[in-house]
């Protein structure tokens, strides 16, 4: 079976903590608006939120009005397609294990809901591009993949596949959210990244990061790409050694998988060559010769012609 969402129509309400990715295969799509999702209330409020948002069954994209026939939902973390459930899930607020939330959206939005992990939904929307097997990897607050093999979103056994921000890089390092240590998440994570920074301003290094206004604890990762653009080298170091780590991920990968291209979202992730350069090194060092290695790119594909 091809990945779902195909043919366009679908719409993305994005944001921490779900994000939508945008249909594109086979069309345009239905454009691609970004609405934060607050944190309380029932699912994190989103049945309130559809309320708000309106879902009458229109969108619009860029050949004008479209007619919504349903919902794709992104989540970080695994999901239980039969239940509409999310397990565990280790970034989002309350972590409420086993919540209804594809019933609790379907009841707001009065559409079909189709739920998959965010990462899921950003490789297949790549897939709609060209490449397979595909390799997409979401660097955001936390750090999730989507694999498309064959044309198949691969969920793994229990819906749990591409959980790479779990994957342990340094024995006995930083603290995991998910109770772990040493995890990718912990080292090269939006909130990883941000860690560093605060730490390095407590310690008084000569960074640009320490004339934020604000105590460090306000410091995220976007204030350490701005330094960083800025030639602030305590910023350029955080970066690249976050970048070291998700190499030696990126390159475990491809010796297991071999990916024809591994494209990297989300918002660390658009940091560009600061981050991407120290990837692309260590994929180098660390993934197996003599075959070519797969193109390391910030999502190369949008704006290239679709897969009829």
């Amino acid at each position: 079976m091809q990945p779902p969402l195909g043919g366009g129509g679908g719409r993305g309400h994005g944001g921490h903590p779900s994000d939508g990715e945008r249909g594109r295969h086979g069309g345009a799509g239905a454009g691609r608006p970004r609405n934060p999702l607050p944190h309380r209330g029932r699912a994190w409020g989103l049945p309130a939120h559809g309320a708000r948002a309106g879902p009458t069954g229109r969108g619009s994209g860029a050949g004008g009005p479209v007619h919504i026939r349903a919902y794709g939902v992104g989540v970080p973390g695994p999901v239980d397609q039969q239940a509409g459930t999310v397990k565990t899930p280790p970034v989002m607020p309350g972590r409420r294990h086993g919540y209804p939330i594809r019933e609790a959206l379907v009841e707001a939005w009065g559409r079909p809901v189709l739920l998959n992990n965010n990462a899921n939904l950003g490789a297949f929307g790549e897939w709609a591009y060209g490449a397979d097997p595909l390799l997409y990897i979401k660097v955001g607050s936390g750090i999730g993949a989507g694999w498309v093999i064959h044309g198949q979103i691969y969920c793994g056994a229990t819906g749990s596949a591409g959980e790479i921000g779990h994957l342990t890089i340094v024995e006995n390092g930083p603290r995991c959210t998910c109770g772990n240590r040493g995890c990718l998440e912990a080292l090269a994570g939006g909130r990883a990244i941000a860690r560093q920074a605060q730490e390095a301003v407590r310690a008084q290094q000569p960074t640009q990061l320490a004339l934020i206004i604000g105590p460090p604890e306000t410091l995220t990762a976007h204030e350490v790409a701005l330094a960083a653009r800025r030639g602030d080298l305590v910023a350029q170091q955080i970066l690249r050694q976050a970048g070291e780590y998700l190499g030696i991920a990126v390159a475990n990968l491809i010796n297991l998988l071999n990916p024809a291209v591994v494209v990297f979202g989300s918002g660390v992730a658009q940091v560009g060559d600061l981050l991407l350069e120290p990837v692309r090194r260590e994929v180098q060092r660390r993934s197996l010769p003599p075959w070519p290695r797969p193109p390391v790119s910030p999502r190369p594909c949008w704006g290239a012609t679709p897969r009829r």
